[in-house]
Order: structure tokens, then C-alpha cells, then sequence
């Protein structure tokens, strides 16, 4: 009878997978093979399979797989070694080649300088499939923002060592892409040269409107000529016009592109009548007769758009930066008519709160500031900000200004401005010598001459100038001015001029 248990316990043993991996199996060590650069403790951290647990196959596949998701290997394999009292499993990986040289080939109208920054693969890492195919688009983008559609880029590996290759980025540019035609169908109101003159992507073949930019293709002209088409047709009445996204067509030589809009123009509109509700804080008919827009004339989105941009800034004065104007409009097809009413909504008054200079390495901030026709906790005037922008402009010392807005976060009344100003030369210097060689009885003679010219003199705004001539020997002109067009940050000017003459 126990003979016959021991029996059936030992087929139970060999039949039951489970059973016997519980005595056989049990994880006693563990070793990493073949790994050169990535530490072994580093690839035994991440796995699931861990010493002193039963060997499980889906855990070794997770492991597999999670390897590979690192990156660093082309080959992953598990493999088991009998050891006393269980087994040893030995993780023998291939790891890939480092990249020690990176070469572009095919690359003329890109440098190779545009790219490096930009590319993810660097010298020295191994080799990252993944990483190399998203640097093949960032590359493809490069040529696209340059109007070559048609470039495409692979790479090669070329073995170096032992475990090094060299990665070359390969380009076929395949040329520009030129705009070959353009058609609109549909259009009545409007003649086909009329509007295509107006449009960022004009054929090449039409002389009278080529120009090398236009001409070449770029998805962002496009897009910004459905909204000039529609623009231009709303602009003249046509309130409702639709214009379709061009049907594009390349050419058999993949050189050229023929485009195609589609237009509806649907009915043409007059304005019937014209009204304002909501927030009145001036008599409506000062605001009516101030409007671009007027009964009986042609609905146009130009003079809609002035006449919202009129009443945000009247209300703006007033201290109302966030005042809201919504122009509701109902439209008669019967009768062809559009009436406007101007819903305006005031909002809470607010006031200037702080006004941060920044980007201005040169120039002084009082230099700036006595430009700015606010002042800190001043009521909000609109007027007043554009003022200032464009006397910021009028300095000329600047390439650009911003003025960029946001609530005060402890109290909401007040808008801190940050002013962001980016500085260009202001500066010029000019310099020549010659000779003129003895003629007859006169000497040979030497001569020169040279200028210098500062707007923003230190960044204080002075407009400074020196300049001098000389002749040969002892004949010579200096002159020196200098110009203090604010002194004191006042609007008095004073200046002077001075000359040395031999």
C-alpha cells in the first residue's frame, strides 16, 4: 500500500509542471554575459525574474521585452543552468554598437550646423533605432520649411570596431516644389488674376505675378490664402462666401504643384440697419456716427472690424481694458440686408499696476520709461499703451516691443505690464585712407578720412558724432557734436557742435 502511494506521488511529481518546478526550478543565481557597457546590476535591477523565486516563463518574456525597450541590445537571451539546490539563470544579451562618427551626405541646401543641435543622436551613445528615425523627420522638416517637399532622408551604419559604427544621415533633396498653376472656380464677382495677385502662392508661369517666394510651395501659403480669399469676398459684401481647401495636383516630374479653390460666393449684402445695446456709457448716436459701417451701404468685414476696435478703444479709456463688444449679426437673403447690433459688455474698471523693463542690456530704463504715456496706478487707457508703443518705435533703437499684460495676483484691479524690448545697433563707423601719387612738382600726398555716429550714446539716449578729414601734413577738420534730446527725462533738448580745423 505505501509502495503504491509512493507511486502514484511520483507520477503526480512528473506530470504536475508546477509541482516540480517548486523543487527544481528555484532561482539560486543569476548572471549577465556578454554585456560590456551597461553595468550587469543595472539590467538585474529592472527584471521581474529575481534570485531565491521560481523560474516563471511570463515574467522571463516581460523581461525580454522590457530589455528591449531599453534600447541598448540587439539580442536578449534567457537561458538556465543546473546549480545545487536549484537553478542558475544566465541573461546573455548583444549589446548594440556605439556611434563614434556622424556624416551627412546629399546636404546642400541645409547645413549641417541647422541640424546637430537639433538631432536627439549624439556621438559616443549606442545606437537607438527609435532616436534615429524621429532625427530622419527632424531632418525632412528642415528641407519642408524650405519648400522641398519632395527630400527624404535614411542612414546607413558602417562597422568601425570591435562594437563601433559610423552613422551617416543620407538626403535625397529632390528639388523644390514650384506652385505650376493656379485655377479658382466659382468666383464671378472677382477675375481670376484679381485674386490670385492677392494670394501668398502665385504660379510660376504667370510673369506678372512671379516672384520667387510666392512661387514656391508651402502649406502655411495655403492656408493663409483660403483665409485672404475669404477675406477679400467678405470685404465685399459676401457675407456668407465659402472657399473650399484646394485640390492639389503634382505634376508627372514631381517639380511642380496646380492648385485649385473652389469658391461660393453666395449673395452680396448692404447694411440695413445699425445699433448698439448693453453697457451705454456714451450717447448712442456719438457712437452710430462714428462707425465705418452706415445704413444702405455695402457690408464690408473691414470696416466691421474697425468699427469693434473704435468702441474697445473708446471704452478702454474709460478705464474698461476688458470691455467686451459682440457684434450680432441677422441676415434678409429676401432682401439682401445684414443688420448690426453691437452688444457691448464694460467689464470692471482697472488700473496700471507695475511696468517691468526687460531685455534692454543697453539702454537705461528711464530712457524707456519717459516714452510711456501711463503711469503706475493710472486708470487703464488704451490709448495711451499704443502711444507709447509707438514712441518706443520711434527711438529707433529698437528692433521689436511687446507689451505684454497680466492681473495683479493680490489684486485683480490692477494690470502689471512687462515690456519687452529687443535692441539693435545703433552705432556707425566709417573709415578710408588713400594716396595720391606726385604729379609734376607736387609731393606725393597722403589723405584720410573717418566718422563715427551713436543714437544711444552709453544708453542714455544722447545722439553723439565725430568726425575728421585730413588732408596730408597739417591740414585737418575734427568735429564733434553731441545731443541731449530729453535732458533731466524733460522735454527740453540741448545739444552742441565743436570743430578743430588746420
Amino acid at each position: 500500500m505505501n509502495y503504491l502511494k509512493f507511486l502514484l506521488l511520483l507520477l503526480f511529481l512528473l506530470m504536475d509542471p508546477c509541482a516540480n518546478a517548486q523543487i527544481a526550478e528555484t532561482i539560486v543565481d543569476m548572471e549577465v554575459r556578454g554585456n560590456a557597457k551597461v553595468e550587469a546590476d543595472a539590467i538585474i535591477t529592472i527584471l521581474k525574474t529575481r534570485k531565491g523565486d521560481t523560474l516563471n516563463t511570463e515574467w522571463v518574456r516581460d523581461d525580454i521585452r522590457s530589455l528591449y525597450e531599453l534600447g541598448y541590445f540587439s539580442d536578449i537571451r534567457f537561458s538556465k543552468e543546473t546549480k545545487d539546490g536549484g537553478i542558475k539563470v544566465v541573461v546573455q544579451v548583444v549589446e548594440k554598437p556605439a556611434i563614434t562618427e556622424i556624416t551627412f551626405s546629399g546636404m546642400e541646401e541645409v547645413s549641417e550646423s541647422d541640424l546637430k543641435d537639433k538631432l536627439e543622436t549624439k556621438i559616443y551613445t549606442i545606437v537607438n533605432e527609435g532616436t534615429i528615425t524621429k532625427d530622419l523627420g527632424v531632418i525632412e522638416k528642415a528641407y519642408l520649411e524650405k519648400g522641398f517637399y519632395l527630400a527624404r532622408a535614411t542612414y546607413a551604419l558602417e562597422k568601425k570596431g570591435p562594437n563601433e559604427v559610423a552613422l551617416k544621415y543620407i538626403v535625397d533633396e529632390g528639388g523644390k516644389l514650384q506652385v505650376g498653376d493656379v485655377n479658382i472656380l466659382g468666383n464671378e464677382y472677382f477675375s481670376d488674376a484679381d485674386l490670385v495677385s492677392k494670394l501668398f502662392s502665385r504660379p510660376l508661369t504667370r510673369i506678372s505675378s512671379f516672384s520667387s517666394a510666392g512661387s514656391m510651395y508651402q502649406d502655411d501659403f495655403v492656408k493663409r490664402d483660403l483665409e485672404i480669399l475669404s477675406y477679400l469676398y467678405r470685404d465685399q459684401g459676401f457675407a456668407k462666401v465659402k472657399v473650399a481647401k484646394p485640390l492639389q495636383v503634382l505634376d508627372s516630374d514631381r517639380s511642380y504643384v496646380r492648385l485649385t479653390y473652389q469658391v461660393e460666393e453666395g449673395l452680396q449684402y448692404y447694411v440695413s440697419t445699425l445699433d448698439v445695446s448693453g453697457d451705454i456709457l456714451f450717447p448712442k448716436e456719438e457712437l452710430l456716427e462714428a462707425f465705418k459701417l452706415k445704413p444702405k451701404a455695402l457690408f464690408r468685414l473691414s470696416y466691421l472690424q474697425k468699427d469693434v476696435e473704435s468702441l474697445v478703444d473708446k471704452y478702454g479709456d474709460l478705464g474698461y481694458a476688458f470691455v467686451n463688444v459682440d457684434p450680432k449679426v441677422s441676415y434678409d437673403d429676401e432682401a439682401k440686408t445684414v443688420a448690426i447690433n453691437f452688444e457691448i459688455t464694460k467689464g470692471e474698471k482697472v488700473y496700471f499696476g507695475a511696468f517691468n523693463i526687460v531685455g534692454n542690456s543697453k539702454t537705461r530704463d528711464n530712457v524707456i520709461r519717459r516714452e510711456l504715456e501711463v503711469e503706475d496706478a493710472a486708470l487703464y487707457s488704451g490709448t495711451g499703451l499704443s502711444t507709447s508703443k509707438k514712441n518706443l518705435e520711434r527711438l529707433g533703437f529698437f528692433e521689436e516691443t511687446q507689451t505684454i499684460r497680466n492681473r495683479d495676483e493680490e489684486n485683480q484691479s490692477l494690470l502689471n505690464y512687462k515690456v519687452k524690448v529687443k535692441e539693435k545697433p545703433t552705432g556707425q563707423l566709417n573709415a578710408a585712407i588713400g594716396f595720391q601719387p606726385a604729379q609734376g612738382n607736387a609731393q606725393n600726398n597722403w589723405f584720410g578720412q573717418g566718422s563715427y555716429r551713436e543714437e544711444n550714446q552709453s544708453g542714455k539716449g544722447w545722439k553723439t558724432s565725430l568726425s575728421g578729414r585730413w588732408n596730408g601734413e597739417d591740414n585737418y577738420l575734427i568735429e564733434l557734436g553731441l545731443t541731449d534730446p530729453r535732458v533731466n527725462d524733460s522735454h527740453w533738448s540741448l545739444g552742441f557742435n565743436s570743430f578743430l580745423k588746420n
